[in-house]
């Protein structure tokens, strides 16, 4: 009886970029740290705009008493009625009521509008440091996920140099035994493989680190390592350069510069909220067309340059509120009284009052100005901040601006270094098995284009990481949803 085909595993998925970034927007706690931040900040304003509300409040009253005072009065004899003492009791020993207050601050002068204000730019404030922490959180899924793919692809480089190194060996070998070449090529290319071997060893290692420390930012048990799907590199060096100077010349490529971007860096805009995508990253590229674009992007979308400017304008308002506390205040309240335990000569049950309060501050020892004061003195601060977040996110787009130029010029060298040490190795093969030249040609030809493949593999990611870094200073990984 035959046996039945054993089914292979199931392999899972390999982890996608986009998966990896929506897992670290779930599950990171910084960000749910953020978004409670926020939630609170949200009530803040909800309890501002509570105390513009009129309130109303019933309160229902028990009470036990004694002694109760007592009225006697005697009443004459008359008509053949003798004289009689009566009491009267002013009071109970136990008695209830019934209160109903309703109390509205009229507010003349707008001090509660003024606060809700402020909280709610408050709100702002909160918003920016959580697209803050998301830019940044994104950036970084993006470095350990790309180190990986780069480990795995130095991982490739080093096999590719052993399979040659094993073939530098057993020709060697092959013509040591024929005798025609010295036993000293067999041992240089033997150590030739072992330190290939090491270079792999090493390699691989590498990975394994840089793939925990992903794993670990996206909240994943360490013991289950996914592969990692490979992502798809920028165009080859020739056209990368060629784009590149075409920016530089000022000659965009139709589509690339999206409409809504603006065209003065010097003019402050408005500090909106990040614009929220749809899920997914932004494409690595296009950058932006000119240094100046570059930078008017980042001044509309860092958090860091919104952040700052809405804690401006709380600031603000905080003068505008504390330059209100000398002013007037007007207050209406209503109430009603049912108490049915009365006693006495006189009894009502039911009774209501209106008031009107207004207040009217004489002088509250300079607390107010000094207060004024203090709310100035945190606008020039935040000025100050405002600023400096603008001079450092400049800082750092031209920094990456020049790195992005600067991996465009390197991989397009690095890329011709290879294709020559290719063509050096495969002339130092031909000339060894010709026996016109030593082993030793061949071994360098091997480490020179070994080294030519490792520099071809780290200029292109160094191209990758360069865009990135590019967008993240622009600012253009705030405002991502974890879901798809």
């Amino acid at each position: 009886m035959s046996r039945p085909p054993a089914v292979p595993p199931i392999q899972p998925a390999p982890l996608t970029l986009d998966e990896a970034v929506r897992m670290a927007l779930a599950r990171n706690p910084s960000l749910e740290e953020a978004q409670a931040a926020i939630r609170r900040a949200q009530g803040g304003v909800a309890e501002a705009q509570a105390l513009r509300n009129p309130r109303l409040d019933l309160e229902q009253r028990f009470t036990y008493q004694g002694p109760i005072p007592v009225f006697s009065f005697t009443t004459p004899a008359a008509g053949g009625q003798p004289a009689r003492t009566q009491e009267v009791q002013f009071g109970l020993p136990f008695t209830r009521n019934l209160n109903v207050t309703g109390s509205f601050d009229v507010d003349p002068f707008g001090r509660k509008r003024t606060a809700k204000q402020a909280a709610s730019r408050g709100v702002e404030v909160v918003r920016a440091g959580f697209f803050q922490t998301q830019n940044e959180l994104v950036y970084a899924v993006q470095n350990l996920y790309l180190a990986a793919l780069r480990q795995q692809a130095l991982i490739e480089v080093a096999r590719e140099a052993i399979e040659a190194a094993r073939e530098q060996l057993r020709v060697a070998d092959a013509q040591f035994r024929a005798g025609t070449a010295p036993e000293f090529d067999v041992l240089r290319a033997s150590v030739q493989v072992a330190n290939n071997r090491q270079t792999l060893v090493q390699a691989e290692a590498n990975q394994r680190r840089t793939l925990t420390a992903l794993l670990q930012l996206l909240g994943i048990e360490a013991q289950a390592i996914p592969t990692l799907a490979p992502i798809a590199l920028p165009p080859e060096p020739e056209a990368v350069m060629e784009l590149a100077v075409r920016r530089i010349q000022g000659r965009p490529e139709p589509g690339e510069l999206p409409a809504s971007l603006p065209r003065k860096p010097t003019e402050t805009p408005p500090p909106p909220t990040p614009p929220v995508a749809q899920g997914g990253l932004p494409p690595m590229g296009p950058a932006p067309d000119s240094l100046d674009l570059a930078l008017a992007e980042a001044f509309s979308r860092r958090p860091e340059v919104v952040r700052a400017e809405w804690n401006r304008r709380v600031a603000e308002t905080r003068v505008r509120l504390e330059r209100k506390g000398n002013l007037p205040g007007l207050t209406l309240a209503a109430s009603f009284l049912f108490n049915p335990d009365q006693a006495g000569f006189a009894v009502v049950t039911k009774s209501y009052s209106l008031v009107a309060n207004l207040t009217i501050p004489l002088w509250d020892g300079g607390v107010t100005r000094a207060r004024t004061r203090q709310a100035r003195a945190e606008v020039d601060q935040a000025a100050a901040a405002a600023r400096g977040a603008r001079l450092q996110v400049e800082e750092e787009v031209r920094r990456t601006w020049t790195d992005l130029l600067e991996a465009v010029e390197r991989r397009k060298a690095a890329a011709a270094n290879t294709v020559q040490a290719r063509e050096a190795l495969r002339i130092a093969r031909v000339r060894y098995e010709a026996g016109i030249a030593q082993n030793v040609e061949v071994t360098d030809a091997q480490v020179a284009l070994t080294q030519s493949r490792t520099n071809e593999v780290n200029t292109a990611y160094d191209y990758v990481n360069s865009v990135a870094n590019l967008n993240r200073s622009l600012g253009r990984y705030a405002g991502l949803k974890a879901e798809a």
